[in-house]
């Protein structure tokens, strides 16, 4: 049998079914994971090249995530009662599964190989399938560019009871990444963000020259220093921006147009950059007005849905609320799939930043003095202002325009140190 093949893009360590077409080549390495040692605690020894030879011994078992090499990271249920000798093998970035069990069950059942596999870089040479052309020879299709994966099952009665679902662990594509000048794979968002907007083939083709590159450094560094990642699939049937959004939720990045270059900001607890006073601002009944999020419009629940690695990138989710005012208003929920998270870590931490951002969210427009003109977007600004009783109140400029009188009308949102702890 082989695979209907569809097209999606896929950055950092994908879980995909087999219908997905991936970009990336999948990793060759193998793992093996042995109890050396059943003291108070256990210990392990494991190798990253199958056992040949062993990258470290006698390593106290923690009950926590350890980490090998690579990225790779296991975690054992209990420190004490394991078995010496005992032993599990596992590969990186290129696990497959059919059902519920990896492919190696199948291709040794019963002194039998049920299976045969074949995986596609999506090089830019490449050409028909031989293996599938012996089993449909109208096959024709070269998928250069496209990775993909055919598989060819034997039936056998004890092996499988229906048609299994197929799911492969692969590395995704290699992204561009503007502070070291290379191209390699990366789960770092704000590189993915880059490859989304440069990319002609499924992105949207910006020229280098209309990149603020210093902010996608910046971003990417603080990515690394906070541990957000993006582990997902892009499904390229969606509108541009509904892709970048998709994007931009697993972490706290916008992107903004200033100084004729896309630029990419991160939502944080920023100094200012200007401050405002009673010279700077009219506030008037005919200029100034504020809204204050309503009822309908409050929420009190976030809950983010996400693929949890470590459950086999089944669905799960990490809320964050405010039992207090659930306690007395009930609840009000929001929602929001996150495509490229997979631990509860980083889905809890968007879910506490969503549901904050959200409580601070009376915005203000006003009119100011011309020399506010050359703010942007997500710029942080303070206003003392004694109509408004506020003292050094710090703002984010939400948006920015030319008003009469040669003056500049400013949308505010309120801002707190609160959202980002």
């Amino acid at each position: 049998m082989s695979c209907e093949v569809c097209y999606n893009t896929c950055y950092g360590y994908v879980a995909c079914t087999c219908d997905m077409t991936c970009y990336g080549q999948p990793g060759q390495t193998q793992y093996k994971v042995q109890i050396d040692g059943t003291g108070t605690p256990n210990t392990f020894k494991w190798s990253d090249d199958g056992g040949s030879s062993w990258d470290a011994t006698g390593v106290s078992i923690t009950g926590l995530d350890q980490t090998l090499n690579n990225g790779v990271t296991i975690r054992f249920d209990s420190t004490i009662g394991h078995t010496l000798n005992d032993y599990w093998v596992f590969w990186m970035g290129d696990g497959v599964w059919i059902g519920e069990r990896l492919m190696p069950y199948f291709e040794n059942y019963g002194g039998s190989n049920l299976v045969r596999h074949q995986f596609w870089q999506g090089s830019t040479i490449q050409i028909p399938s031989s293996a599938i052309q012996t089993e449909l020879p109208q096959w024709k299709e070269a998928m250069r560019r496209t990775s993909y994966s055919w598989f060819r099952l034997t039936y056998d009665t004890g092996a499988f009871k229906s048609v299994p679902d197929f799911t492969i662990l692969l590395m995704g594509k290699k992204i561009f990444d503007p502070r070291n000048g290379q191209t390699d794979w990366s789960d770092n968002p704000a590189l993915v963000v880059l490859d989304w907007l440069i990319i002609h083939r499924y992105g949207l083709g910006v020229g280098y020259g209309y990149i603020d590159m210093d902010s996608f450094k910046e971003a990417a560094n603080w990515c690394d220093a906070n541990d957000y990642k993006f582990n997902g699939i892009i499904n390229d049937r969606q509108a541009f921006s509904d892709n970048m959004e998709d994007i931009l939720n697993n972490f706290r990045g916008f992107i903004l147009w200033s100084g004729n270059k896309f630029k990419l900001k991160i939502f944080s607890d920023d100094a200012a950059v200007m401050a405002l006073t009673e010279d700077d601002i009219e506030i008037e009944p005919s200029s100034f007005s504020f809204n204050i999020p309503g009822i309908p419009e409050a929420i009190n629940k976030v809950k983010c849905i996400f693929p949890d690695k470590k459950l086999n990138y089944i669905a799960n989710f990490a809320t964050f609320d405010e039992p207090e005012i659930i306690s007395y208003e009930g609840i009000s929920q929001f929602e929001l799939p996150l495509i490229g998270t997979t631990d509860f870590e980083q889905a809890y931490k968007l879910a506490k930043f969503i549901l904050k951002r959200k409580k601070y969210g009376t915005t203000f427009q006003l009119l100011a003095h011309p020399r506010t003109f050359i703010l942007e977007p997500g710029d942080m600004i303070t206003v003392t202002h004694e109509f408004m009783g506020w003292s050094s109140k710090k703002l984010r400029v939400s948006a920015i325009a030319l008003a009469e009188g040669g003056l500049v009308s400013l949308t505010l949102v309120d801002e707190n140190a609160e959202i980002y702890t």
